[in-house]
């Protein structure tokens, strides 16, 4: 319906005020308020027309629900897959964006549905992803792997969704709330490097590298007690991925991976700090190496100030220290493994 048809209508219906009978008036302003309807429709959805049979979807249109880029224009309301309604939007990534809906076939269950760009990379690239997940979900049946759990999957105008558990944070923005200038207490550490190294077995058993573990991709309920973690849209398994140096996000690269060694079976353990100065007299660029540094502020004073913790605390203190000594050593071969981390005193000694 176009704009011009508008117009003679609303003149009709003038002509009519003034000149036709109430039966001709009533007649031209039904005919506007369908029109109005149709305009309305094609404005909001453009990929609604009118058909043959009346006013629906036009399937044959798909690309006018996405933008220039590939990604799916959600609309709040609409219903996905003829059960899924969509009330909230979460966010959008390189792969997707992700909006929160209610699962109207079961109670109004509320999911994540992850939908991914409608392009042949990010198709693939999907795929791949839903490969991983269902391996991830069907080794780890009763959900005690803290790795997100996929519901179901399906396709909506071209594009592939998947559907998962609906989380309520990432760890990054629980840190920005609940830790900002503090910290997070040490029971929400332990708990939730407990959590995470459960993750990291699970991946480890599937020989799943996941690729991009950060803040952002690491979810907790809202209770805060549950962690998950999620986005495995960068994950591969083992045998099929190229380790480069490039391989994870720039800031949680570890050191064997920054120096292509992720298959060695020794690592050069002499791993100094470095930087890049000019020689004030020479003029003369040079790099400096230090094999040591005095930090600027007392981390032990700000983050004990003038408490005088239990001899119960200090030990688990004492073990924290122990447990970040033994996960952070640069070689590999003598970091602690997941299954001793996973027993290490600060991971199994609850806190009272």
């Amino acid at each position: 319906m176009s704009l011009n048809l508008l117009e003679d209508v609303k003149n009709e219906v003038e002509r009519s005020l003034k000149t036709g009978s109430p039966q001709q008036v009533l007649r031209s302003k039904k005919q506007i308020m369908e029109l109005c309807t149709c305009t309305c429709i094609s404005l909001q959805s453009p990929s609604k027309a009118l058909l043959a049979d009346g006013i629906g979807e036009n399937d044959h249109l798909t690309d006018n629900w996405d933008d220039a880029e590939g990604y799916y224009r959600v609309r709040i309301g609409e219903q996905l897959d003829r059960r899924y309604m969509v009330y909230g939007y979460t966010g959008q990534g390189v792969f997707s964006n992700v909006v929160r809906a209610r699962d109207t076939s079961r109670s109004s269950q509320e999911v994540a549905i992850k939908i991914i760009r409608n392009n042949e990379m990010m198709h693939k690239t999907g795929m791949a992803e839903l490969e991983i997940l269902k391996k991830l979900n069907a080794t780890d049946p009763d959900d005690k792997f803290h790795c997100i759990r996929l519901f179901s999957n399906f396709f909506h105008k071209n594009h592939l969704c998947l559907v998962f558990e609906s989380m309520s944070m990432n760890i990054r923005e629980v840190l920005r709330k609940y830790g900002k200038n503090i910290g997070l207490h040490i029971k929400a550490v332990r708990s939730y490097s407990q959590q995470l190294l459960l993750a990291l077995k699970l991946m480890k058993r599937c020989t799943i590298l996941h690729a991009d573990i950060k803040p952002d991709n690491i979810l907790v309920n809202e209770s805060k007690l549950m962690l998950k973690l999620c986005d495995f849209g960068s994950a591969s398994f083992i045998q099929d991925n190229e380790i480069t140096p490039y391989l994870v996000s720039r800031f949680y690269r570890a050191p064997e991976i920054r120096k292509g060694m992720f298959r060695e079976n020794h690592f050069d353990s002499s791993f100094n700090f470095l930087y890049h100065t000019v020689d004030k007299v020479t003029q003369k660029e040079k790099v400096v190496v230090m094999s040591s540094f005095t930090p600027q502020r007392d981390l032990l004073a700000d983050l004990v100030g003038s408490q005088s913790p239990s001899e119960a605390h200090l030990r688990k203190i004492h073990h924290f220290k122990d447990f970040l000594d033994k996960i952070f050593i640069l070689d590999p071969t003598k970091r602690l493994s997941i299954n001793q981390a996973l027993q290490h005193p600060f991971i199994i000694e609850k806190l009272d």
